[in-house]
């Protein structure tokens, strides 16, 4: 007789639970390069700088919020420099501004992984403060928004904007590189013109004036001739043999300053008769 046996195994089935079959990974990098960029102090536009950064995300992490928290300053986010702090704006790419604060409610939302970008939009403050070196120490962190738990992070990120020495000038009532006109009509010993040279700059300047004929009008149908000497005032100073240096610190505001140049007609006895002319071109360079 021929028996068949029929075994019985009992498998132990243990309980799915979705936290461990579905837990989220979340992290940043261990590392990130300075954010930078050159401001141009009286560019019309905002500067922006970019930080770029890399997410990982796995599992089902519909729940991850990026805080950024900058540990410098509470509120308003903020440059910082030899010349004060210059308020920014950090946002995420789809828009929305990440508050200042290390815990979550005050961040972005993030529902993928992958290369992303956040922005640091630098205000119009950059125009009133001196040159060199603005930075801010940012930390990234990843939080689980449902518990609150950090999942990655923190990431320190710098973000630095580099302000140049800049200098505008112009004479007033004509554009940048505009060209004046000193008419005196018929000449007088003593006379005297002037015109507004407008400077604004975010350091000290170095105004250098050049005469073409050496601080002299010459006649122009007969240059070798002896010509009309005259005094030239910068803001008051008044200035030797040319060429003529001046140097000045406008104060840092959009406005700047104006300075007057005064010219002073010398004698005139014993010249010829005819138009006399000179050509002054001033050159203002930051230091």
């Amino acid at each position: 007789m021929k028996s068949t046996v029929l075994a019985l195994a009992t498998v132990a089935l243990a309980p799915l639970l979705a936290g461990e079959a579905f837990a989220c990974a979340a992290r940043l990098p261990s590392a990130a390069p300075p954010a930078e960029a050159a401001v141009d102090p009286f560019s019309p536009y905002q500067t922006v700088i970019d930080l770029p950064i890399m997410l990982e995300i796995d599992g089902e992490c519909d729940g991850v919020e990026l805080v950024a928290h900058s540990p410098a300053g509470a509120g308003d986010r903020a440059l910082r420099g030899p010349g004060g702090a210059i308020e920014y704006r950090l946002t995420a790419p789809s828009g929305p501004t990440l508050r200042n604060t290390r815990d979550p409610g005050g961040g972005v939302h993030i529902l993928r992984g992958g290369p992303m970008a956040l922005r640091a939009t630098i205000g119009d403050a950059a125009s009133a403060l001196a040159p060199g070196a603005y930075e801010d120490d940012v930390e990234l962190s990843l939080y689980d928004r449902r518990s609150g738990a950090l999942l990655s992070g923190p990431l320190n990120v710098v973000v630095r904007a580099d302000i140049a020495p800049r200098v505008q000038a112009n004479l007033a009532g004509l554009a940048r590189g505009g060209n004046a006109t000193m008419d005196f009509g018929a000449l007088e010993p003593g006379e005297r013109q002037r015109v507004m040279l407008q400077v604004r700059a975010n350091t000290q300047v170095s105004i250098a004036l050049e005469s073409e004929n050496g601080g002299e009008l010459k006649l122009d149908a007969a240059p070798g001739a002896p010509g009309v000497g005259y005094t030239l005032t910068f803001d008051g100073e008044r200035g030797g043999a040319a060429p003529w240096r001046f140097s000045r610190t406008p104060p840092l505001t959009l406005r700047g300053a104006a300075y007057p140049i005064e010219i002073q007609i010398g004698a005139t006895e014993g010249r010829f008769a005819g138009r006399y002319r000179d050509v002054v071109t001033i050159t203002v360079i930051p230091y």
